[in-house]
């Protein structure tokens, strides 16, 4: 049996390491001291839960014991009542519309997903699963799921064709996210649904803040031995010779890695014939067509707007991977079937995540505006990320490249002067500075080719005079747990 000090010790680990752990106790003291009446006190732990961890609960909120939080970033106000045993996941928001001062009452182990928006003078029965980005309305019976804005109950019957049977959601709440993902997954790769493919997007998010992420004893970065000595410009290696060596050799000796045929032709043709697909749905979900919240394509995973400019990524020609699940789910499929996952495992000494803001599909088009950039000027120091580019047509003949300073930086580039074009980004004498008398890349790549590098890589999309086909391309961005910048959105691998 466990000392009182041992659970002192236990409560402080948590109170450190987790911030949602940290706001409850800090709502848990407000509760108390608002029940002896002792002043100003109670506003500074609402106060102080607000600001490390954006949890906020108010005054007439009432919960009952067991409620889970596992992560921050969740707002429940008004005449509200949270019944035990309840799960809130990020993004979460439970309160009251124009005009009412009754909030929603939900039942005992209800499950509340990523983003979703639960409102009004409704009952959650007990049981019930509130989809990620769901937005709740009316009331949801005891045991059942509902999905979508505005949300639906969906029957067990169809929750079940649909790849979201009870199962995955019994397994999840045990905390077993790699058995629900692979039942789940397989299950879709039988019969694809599009509530199964944005089921598995939730899982995955969730699945990262259900996991303790230890930093690696190893140091970082690792010594990487000098394989492409001699070589000018950017190595390259056929993919039977990915491994993390050559990963580790040519990212922080020469900056990046080229790896000819990391995808199969075919599987690049159907991703690459799907982008146009979540391009327009994304566009009929921005003007409001009826019906499209029903495709395949396009179904945005929430994040704040504070945090992501959808329209602007759009402009750019991108859309996010995970914003549209059934090409998420390919893409992860072609992932898995390749070394990358167990190569980039080895390189961070720690199962990868995957980053919702940076992983994205492209469609350049040959008149595309460019600027130099390091992701670096961007991430911040102290993360551990790969990034694998690969190509999904042809590239730099007819179609945009990109344009890779062929050398290890060891140090982020001024942004926004010598006549840069943003504030972000570098300038062409900048770049031609920090190549320091190599010549620039523009490598030509066949669909399936791939191009490897961290933050610390300087590039820019490869357009210009005589291109005349789009290119098509996508990037999947790889972080480390332990060190994640949690703006980016986790999905763990």
């Amino acid at each position: 049996m466990r000392s009182r000090a041992d659970v002192v010790i236990q409560i402080c680990r948590l109170a450190w390491v987790s911030d949602a752990f940290f706001a409850q106790i800090c709502y848990r003291a407000k509760a108390r001291l608002q029940a002896l009446r002792v002043p100003l006190l109670p506003q500074l732990c609402h106060r102080l839960a607000m600001v490390t961890s954006q949890v906020c609960i108010g005054d007439q909120v009432v919960i009952e014991p067991g409620l889970c939080l596992p992560h921050g970033k969740v707002v429940v106000d008004g005449f509200v009542r949270i019944g035990s045993g309840a799960v809130l996941f990020p993004w979460v928001t439970i309160g009251l519309v124009a005009d009412e001062f009754r909030g929603p009452t939900l039942g005992d182990d209800v499950h509340v997903g990523t983003g979703a928006k639960v409102i009004g003078p409704i009952t959650i029965g007990s049981g019930a699963r509130i989809g990620a980005n769901a937005a709740v309305i009316d009331d949801v019976p005891p045991g059942a799921t509902a999905v979508g804005v505005p949300a639906r109950v969906v029957e067990q019957q169809l929750t079940e064709a649909a790849g979201v049977d009870a199962d995955v959601e019994r397994l999840a709440k045990e905390g077993r996210y790699d058995d629900a993902i692979k039942s789940l997954t397989e299950l879709n790769r039988r019969t694809p649904t599009i509530h199964a493919e944005r089921r598995l997007v939730g899982l995955r998010h969730e699945a990262f803040f259900a996991l303790s992420h230890d930093v690696p004893a190893d140091p970082w970065p690792p010594v990487a031995e000098d394989l492409f000595a001699g070589i000018i410009g950017i190595p390259e290696v056929d993919v039977i010779d990915f491994s993390v060596e050559t990963l580790r050799a040519g990212v922080q000796k020469k900056g990046s890695l080229i790896v000819r045929g990391l995808f199969d032709p075919d599987v690049c043709t159907r991703l690459r014939e799907s982008i146009p697909l979540a391009f327009a749905a994304y566009d009929e979900f921005e003007a409001g067509v009826s019906g499209v919240e029903n495709s395949p394509w396009y179904w945005p995973l929430h994040v704040p707007t504070d945090i992501i400019e959808r329209p602007w990524l759009r402009d750019g020609g991108g859309v996010l991977a995970a914003d549209s699940p059934r090409i998420f789910f390919d893409l992860l499929e072609a992932v898995e079937s390749t070394a990358v996952l167990d190569v980039v495992s080895a390189h961070f000494g720690e199962r990868p995540a995957l980053s919702v803001k940076k992983t994205t599909l492209r469609e350049v088009q040959p008149d595309t505006n460019t600027s130099w950039h390091q992701d670096g000027a961007f991430l911040g120091a102290g993360i551990r990320t790969v990034n694998v580019w690969v190509a999904l047509s042809p590239c730099g003949v007819d179609a945009a490249s990109l344009d890779v300073v062929p050398r290890r930086l060891d140090h982020i580039v001024p942004t926004g002067i010598d006549g840069a074009a943003y504030d972000w980004s570098v300038s062409d004498k900048s770049a031609e500075q920090a190549a320091n008398g190599l010549e620039i890349v523009r490598p030509v790549f066949e669909p399936g080719d791939a191009i490897v590098f961290d933050e610390m890589n300087l590039h820019r999309t490869g357009a210009g005079p005589g291109l005349t086909k789009p290119r098509y391309a996508v990037e999947i961005w790889f972080f480390a747990p332990s060190t994640y910048p949690m703006a980016q959105i986790p999905l763990l691998l």
